[in-house]
């Protein structure tokens, strides 16, 4: 894993194990970055992100684990998790307490993955495969009571405008859409449009 500066155009490498290191997230304040790097499979770190200290193992079981987003709170830690019997599914661990426990999102005999939660925590988007093809749902965050598909030709990387008001992700041949997200809505639009 490495680090961009944007600002000065220089690059740092940010991790030296020999093992695979894959999905960096920054947490909200900026100082540290969840990753999953493999060992028997993909485990979770957090390491400080200005690459001092070694990183801390946070989460470790059987399954490979990717981590796709660190709530604006600082709360939760959201990541998919490979099960045998359910392919693809969606957890959140907690970030805070003596001995946190991972809470399922969505497990289903579906693949869910990609995950990105909503600046106000309320709503998690998402990918599946359960309509035949990938395509972005949004639920309720961290109990889901329903859920609204939101792409209608494919989707995959859910991510969350800063102010909220729009998900965006990549739809057919690779083209970045906009779903609107109107104030005081349940669940943001299903009309999509293109950002070229």
């Amino acid at each position: 894993i490495w680090i961009r500066d944007l600002a000065r155009g220089i690059t740092s490498r940010f991790t030296f194990e020999p093992e695979l290191e894959v999905s960096p997230v920054w947490s909200p304040d900026g100082r540290r970055i969840a990753y999953s790097k493999a060992g028997k499979v993909l485990d979770i770190f957090v390491k400080d992100a200005a690459g001092t200290g070694e990183p801390v193992e946070i989460l470790k079981s059987a399954e490979n684990k990717v981590v796709t987003d660190w709530s604006k709170d600082g709360a939760w830690l959201v990541y998919s998790s490979q099960n045998k019997d359910t392919s693809w599914d969606l957890w959140a661990l907690p970030m805070h307490g003596a001995d946190p426990k991972p809470i399922p999102l969505a497990r289903t005999k579906f693949a869910e993955f990609g995950a990105s939660l909503s600046p106000d925590g309320k709503f998690l988007a998402y990918r599946s495969n359960e309509a035949g093809r990938g395509e972005i749902y949004v639920q309720e965050f961290p109990e889901a009571r329903s859920k609204r598909q939101v792409s209608a030709n494919g989707g995959a990387d859910p991510f969350w405008k800063g102010d909220g008001r729009e998900l965006y992700y990549r739809g057919p041949d690779n083209r970045i859409m906009a779903a609107p997200v109107k104030t005081g809505a349940t669940y943001p639009s299903s009309s999509s449009t293109c950002r070229d």
